[in-house]
């Protein structure tokens, strides 16, 4: 057997509960960015909306003072689900009647990029 400890398990210790910390990343967003992208979750569309909508919540974090911005720690799953969302935005709404990239397609892709965990 592994004998280790999975990683996504709850360890009890007397009347605490601590979870094992998990690989996350740290986004911060403008509020405009944040208004931008409620727009399409309204929508309900494409399918991974809804999950969009649970993460984008989040962001009602206080605002990081006078700047406007809104940071959180976000688990890598529930980034890699906003790039999956945002990345059917780009296909969906991204892309003008001429086959190129519009400006919300941009939005699209700078969105994708502050959500990679690979920087």
């Amino acid at each position: 057997m592994g004998g280790g400890v999975p990683q996504n398990a709850d360890i009890q210790v007397p009347k605490k509960k601590l979870r094992l910390e998990r690989n996350s990343i740290r986004v911060r967003l403008w509020e405009k960015d944040i208004e931008f992208l409620h727009k399409f979750t309204a929508s309900g569309a494409p399918a991974s909306a809804g999950r969009a909508l649970k993460t984008l919540k989040r962001f009602q974090s206080p605002v990081i003072t006078g700047t406007g911005w809104r940071e959180i720690d976000l688990e890598e799953t529930e980034a890699d689900q906003m790039i999956d969302f945002l990345g059917s935005l780009l296909q969906l709404e991204g892309i003008g009647q001429d086959g190129e990239i519009n400006a919300s397609g941009y939005a699209f892709e700078r969105l994708i990029d502050l959500f990679s965990s690979e920087k």
